[in-house]
């Protein structure tokens, strides 16, 4: 269950107050587009506030008759509370054009008194207005995953439902069966304890269930919306369950193929997720979330080439799309092309400026070519913003750790381990922090204390690709090879990198498996041709085997020795 500590409501309407009107329209122009049911949006205005908001369509079906109801968006990036004055012009604007529906969409909150306004007006007219501001809004944002991680990179999405406060999820749940003249049944007398997460679980699931004759479109809808609250409780079969049963009613709904595609993803069932990225394409075939989703999946898989291709799509849709951004930074690092992904990145200066995450993908970039110096630098400036930054306090262990490859040991590698244990003292689920961690130790010899943390951290986190590559190599150090391949082989199934392969070959060299120690070494090598280590390994495969080559390999072990651009010293 997500139990990392999430911004405030109070600080995303704070947050949200930092950008720009115009960003803030294209926000909710995004969110209403997402959503299910409605159609055609497009800007209108000015409004009476001198902004331009949006219109579009609600199409839905009652006893097989389509309905379609004219809506209205007001969109206002507030400060400070909305009163009934702020949108009471416009509001009779729309009654007058015979508009329905006339939405208030806010990151503030409406006035106590604009509340009561807004009820007296909905019994006295046709047109009603839909409070879609403060917490509302938040919900809706935070629903629409992509959206929201779009326009708010650097931050981390909350889950649908407080993991320390799960019973809010019923009441949650009843709004949204309100809202569509719905009521949710739950068994009269059953006793549950509304801060135990499954308990809750099993009363909405029971009530949404059974509901009986509900319109299949709002039944669809309804099952979208309660997923992710099952998927953040780690109940993800009844989340894909609830998206199923939702998708066999609607089956082009793109926000319920996101968050499928999402959820598969996390559960690293891939290649399923990616047949929903597949059905989001066939419908749009620009859509840059599916695109770059897609990617990330296929790069999870080593597929580097198409992952580049789809990457390169979304960024020809949205050249500012900075999680395709991130995506292609990642994939050329992977086919070693780090100064083109560098290239690439320094291109996008006036975004770096702005993102904390693209800032972090630099530094990365400069470990990976061993210029220590800059990377150190650049990420001390963040830390300096930042003095929680997880990603970098880790990273400046990383820098640490590998300058103590090449100078000053006994002065970097304590360092190294004091970034790693801040890292895991705040974040005992922070895989990279509790990986590195571990690896400093096996540095130190301290094989017994990296074997506990190791086994600590697949306890928590038993599907994580480096916490399974680290288990895998402290068995082989433990010299239990033939163990250590399983472990190796896990993590390469869940994420193809370079460095578990290397170790997976190393294993085969020692369980004398020549020919499998030097395919892997050869398919490794096939995309960094120079990594010295698969040399070598290949080198000691071919000699064991008796084929020509040896010679050459264990040259360009030596030859393709890493060797820094700039150190700390």
């Amino acid at each position: 269950m997500d139990e990392r500590n999430h911004k405030s409501p109070e600080e995303w309407k704070k947050l949200i107050n930092t950008i720009s009107p115009t960003e803030f329209q294209n926000l909710c122009y995004s969110l209403i587009n997402n959503r299910d049911g409605f159609v055609n949006p497009s800007v209108r205005g000015p409004g009476g506030d001198g902004g331009r908001d949006i219109e579009a369509e609600f199409v839905y079906k009652v006893a097989n008759e389509e309905i379609r109801e004219k809506c209205w968006f007001q969109c206002k990036r507030y400060t400070s509370s909305i009163n009934f004055g702020n949108f009471s012009t416009e509001v009779q604007k729309a009654d007058d054009q015979d508009v329905k529906k006339f939405f208030i969409i806010s990151n503030a909150d409406t006035a106590p008194k604009c509340k009561d306004d807004i009820k007296n007006w909905n019994n006295k007219h046709k047109c009603q207005i839909y409070d879609w501001t403060g917490l509302k809004f938040l919900d809706i944002l935070h629903q629409s995953r992509d959206i929201c991680r779009y326009y708010f990179p650097d931050e981390e999405v909350p889950p649908v439902v407080d993991a320390k406060k799960p019973g809010v999820a019923i009441e949650l749940s009843s709004d949204v069966a309100k809202r569509f003249g719905l009521k949710l049944e739950f068994k009269a007398g059953k006793q549950f304890n509304p801060n135990n997460p499954s308990e809750v679980a099993d009363v909405i699931k029971e009530g949404l269930l059974n509901l009986k004759n509900a319109d299949i479109n709002i039944l669809a809808l309804l099952y979208q919306k309660i997923s992710m609250f099952f998927f953040s409780i780690e109940r993800t079969e009844d989340a894909l369950m609830f998206l199923n049963r939702s998708l066999d009613i609607t089956p082009k709904n793109v926000e319920a193929l996101l968050n499928k595609g999402f959820i598969l993803e996390r559960t690293d069932e891939l290649d399923e997720s990616n047949k929903c990225y597949d059905e989001i394409l066939e419908i749009d075939s620009n859509n840059i979330f599916a695109l770059n989703n897609k990617a990330h999946n296929l790069r999870r898989l080593g597929r580097y080439k198409e992952a580049l291709k789809l990457a390169d799509k979304a960024l020809y849709a949205d050249p500012n799309f900075i999680f395709a951004i991130l995506n292609k930074v990642e994939v050329l690092k992977d086919l070693k092309k780090s100064k083109e992904a560098l290239a690439f990145l320094e291109e996008k200066a006036d975004l770096i400026e702005k993102s904390v995450n693209l800032q972090e993908q630099k530094v990365l970039l400069y470990i990976e070519m061993l210029d220590l110096k800059k990377a150190y630098d650049l990420n001390e400036d963040i830390l300096k913003r930042d003095t929680d930054n997880l990603n970098a306090i880790n990273n400046k262990g990383v820098v640490f750790e590998i300058n103590s490859k090449f100078q000053k040991t006994e002065k970097y590698l304590p360092l190294a381990l004091e970034c790693f244990e801040k890292v895991v003292m705040r974040d005992n689920r922070f895989p990279l922090g509790l990986s590195n961690k571990t690896a400093v130790l096996i540095r130190y010899g301290l094989i017994d204390d990296a074997e506990k943390i190791a086994d600590e951290a697949y306890t928590l986190l038993p599907k994580n690709a480096h916490v399974l590559n680290r288990k895998g190599a402290i068995l082989h150090i433990r010299g239990k090879p033939k163990e250590a391949l399983k472990y190796f082989d896990k993590a390469l199934r869940l994420w193809s990198k370079e460095d578990f392969l290397l170790n997976r070959a190393q294993a085969q060299l020692d369980l004398n498996h020549w020919e499998e120690a030097k395919n892997d070494a050869m398919a490794l090598l096939n995309y960094n041709p120079k990594r010295s280590e698969a040399w070598a390994i290949k080198g000691e495969a071919l000699k064991h085997l008796r084929k020509p080559g040896v010679k050459t390999c264990f040259e360009n072990a030596e030859k393709f020795k890493e060797k820094p651009i700039s150190l700390l010293e």
